[in-house]
């Protein structure tokens, strides 16, 4: 699954705007539910371990952005599920800083405390263009920053009267999608916006992204099939499945690929080779943002068109 182009060196360190990694903040035991599938709530979309290693899904509900009937929602080490905030419109990418959890919202990005309080990170005014499609985000090393993707034109990406197929990658409609898709990095403390990836004709739609423990950035194309990996001030592109949406990584550090449109998880080397199913049977809609908990061994998968989260040991 890996391309065969030579790595491309990246402008300047201060290009990107790498931030400096602090020590991350020491993670709590997992309190992960026992392995199973458990019904979370409609368009679940992210899922992430926080507060007192418990975890964490977000709830899309219904799919009326002026409702802001959003939530976070609490999974219990029992299976039990509960309401942990509310009142967003299509929270997405979810993330734990280590104080705080954040999580995307189409124009805005939220934080919420250990007592479910939220506070606007920032909104639509500080970013350098207009966003209205917000989708995942990952918090880098320290805590301090986040990587988030604006999606693009998610609602052109598929032929008309399809609601399940993209258009294929080379056609004139794919080449007339507009290059909105970006990646930005958001200081958490005071809400500053700073561009890490600008549009460009190589990027149509993105999706999921992740920032490692190492300080390694990837980002993946969901239109294309392509997942960008930024580390050590260069860059590379590795050929993946369309559809990605949930990025993760193990201990080993070998990635895993939550892709949408095939219902599929796949687990790849760091290199992008010998790709393997590990989830499958899903369908579409069936595979949203997946968390790796690689300290317990353990990958979430937010089941979306289902309302449902599946727990089970890697493999």
């Amino acid at each position: 699954m890996k391309k065969s182009q030579p790595l491309i060196t990246v402008f300047a360190v201060t290009a990107l705007g790498f931030a400096a990694c602090d020590q991350a903040t020491e993670e709590e035991p997992s309190r992960a539910p026992p392995e199973g599938t458990y019904i979370v709530g409609p368009r679940v979309e992210s899922v992430v371990r926080g507060f007192d290693g418990r975890y964490f899904v977000s709830i899309q509900e219904t799919n009326v952005a002026s409702a802001e009937d959003g939530t976070i929602k609490l999974i219990n080490e029992n299976g039990e599920v509960s309401v942990f905030a509310s009142g967003m419109k299509e929270p997405r990418g979810l993330d734990f800083t280590g104080t705080e959890l954040v999580v995307t919202d189409l124009d805005r990005i939220w934080a919420v405390d250990k007592d479910g309080n939220k506070r606007v990170v920032a909104d639509s005014t500080r970013f350098p263009v207009t966003v209205s499609n917000l989708n995942d985000l990952s918090v880098e090393p320290g805590g301090k920053t986040l990587l988030v993707t604006e999606m693009g034109p998610s609602s052109q990406m598929r032929p008309a009267g399809s609601t399940n197929t993209l258009l294929p990658v080379n056609s004139a409609e794919a080449q007339a999608l507009p290059r909105t898709a970006r990646v930005f990095r958001v200081n958490v403390a005071d809400g500053t916006v700073t561009t890490v990836l600008d549009a460009s004709t190589d990027n149509r739609i993105f999706n999921g992204v992740f920032a490692s423990k190492s300080g390694k950035i990837l980002i993946a194309d969901y239109f294309g099939g392509d997942l960008t990996e930024i580390a050590n001030n260069r860059q590379r592109t590795i050929a993946v499945p369309r559809g990605v949406d949930g990025i993760g990584e193990d201990a080993s550090g070998n990635l895993y690929l939550g892709v949408f449109e095939e219902g599929r998880v796949y687990r790849i080397d760091a290199n992008g080779g010998d790709p393997t199913v590990i989830v499958d049977g899903l369908g579409f809609r069936g595979v949203a943002d997946i968390f790796v908990d690689a300290d317990n061994g353990l990958l979430l998968t937010p089941n979306l068109g289902a309302g449902t989260l599946i727990v089970r040991k890697l493999p």
